[in-house]
């Protein structure tokens, strides 16, 4: 046995382009076998009804058509284009529902209606429904009764303290001075009027609403000058240069220190270099390692002055002693570290980091 789902997809009204209202209805169902396999692109036999008051009610209208289903077992019918059994569509008054829709379907085609089913019209297409109000007296506007003497306001304005309402039969004027006094300030009082602007000119603080403009005096607080505060003595100032002697705007002046000039001497010849990152440190004691840097290929013939900082990739910047230099010679030096925190320190730790050396030298 096959059966029948009947879901409605929609009602749509259809009809010519006209001013008459169309009088047929969109119908749409899936069909299903007894697998619940679509039954596909086949012609099923159907009779619909249009039953008033409930779902046992008084068929006000029944028809038959044969439609077949598409590739996704989908039927389409219009509700009111098929054979008439009994009724007349066009005369139906959808004012008086509830109606409901019951079909039945003969699967195989025919007229052997094995599957019935019946549902409520929730709602019912504007058009139809309108055909039972064409002769109903009207005033000429869409407020769906025929007295115009409560037709629907089409504006309201606030005109000052004029409160104007209008509608299809004028504009009424309803005068709210008495609770407004025309400022748009949601009250009648004229003396508290919201602010439009406050200045500061000067040391005056000038503040204006719709009354006019109060001034204060604040140059007890303020001296005129936009630097936060009322003395005039400490006043922001510009600098000037001129040879060595620095210049203030509003006076005074400082002159400029002789430069401080360090001559390498009789010593000519500058070389700078870097050990390899975390290799050649050595364990002085628990906490103290050190490394011995080769300075060989400046070849320097007298101790040169040497300079150092340390790198690496991480930690570095905990450890002390870096710049003090130990066993200085022609063709190297050595340097011990510690953690700034004095605690346990291996070449372990200077691997991990990449620690290196960094260090210049100045000599001949």
């Amino acid at each position: 046995m096959k059966k029948f789902y009947s879901v409605v997809i929609g009602l749509l009204l259809i009809g010519n382009v006209t001013a008459q209202a169309p009088n047929k209805m969109s119908y749409q169902a899936v069909v299903r076998d007894a697998s619940n396999s679509l039954v596909t692109s086949q012609p099923v036999g159907m009779q619909i009804s249009i039953l008033q008051g409930s779902v046992s009610g008084t068929p006000v209208y029944e028809e038959i058509q044969n439609p077949t289903t598409n590739a996704n077992g989908l039927v389409s019918i219009e509700i009111g284009s098929g054979t008439i059994i009994s009724g007349d569509f066009n005369t139906i008054n959808w004012s008086a529902g509830p109606y409901f829709i019951k079909t039945e379907t003969d699967p195989s085609g025919g007229s052997t209606y094995t599957i019935t089913g019946t549902s409520q019209l929730m709602s019912v297409p504007y058009a139809l429904y309108s055909k039972t109000a064409e002769n109903v007296t009207n005033d000429l506007v869409e407020d769906a009764d025929s007295d115009p003497t409560n037709e629907m306001n089409t504006g309201v304005i606030l005109n000052g303290t004029d409160l104007e309402i209008t509608d299809a039969n004028g504009t009424i004027i309803a005068d709210l001075s008495a609770l407004q006094d025309g400022v748009v300030d949601a009250d009648a009082d004229s003396t508290n009027e919201m602010n439009t602007s406050v200045v500061l000119n000067g040391t005056d603080l000038e503040i204006t609403d719709g009354n006019g403009t109060i001034v204060t005096d604040l140059s007890s607080l303020q001296d005129g000058v936009n630097d936060a505060d009322a003395d005039p003595s400490n006043e922001l100032q510009n600098l000037t240069i001129s040879n060595d002697t620095i210049f203030l705007s509003n006076g005074g002046f400082v002159k400029q220190a002789d430069p401080v000039t360090e001559s390498t001497g009789s010593l000519s010849s500058i070389c700078s270099g870097s050990s390899a990152p975390g290799v050649g440190w050595q364990v002085y004691d628990a906490n103290t390692i050190y490394l011995q840097v080769n300075t060989g290929g400046c070849n320097y013939t007298t101790t040169p002055r040497y300079f150092t900082s340390i790198g690496g990739v991480g930690s570095h910047f905990e450890l002390i002693g870096v710049n003090a230099i130990y066993s200085s010679t022609s063709t190297g030096f050595t340097v011990y570290v510690q953690k700034n925190s004095l605690t346990a320190l291996t070449p372990t730790d200077a691997l991990i980091g990449q620690w290196f050396i960094n260090w210049h030298a100045i000599g001949n």
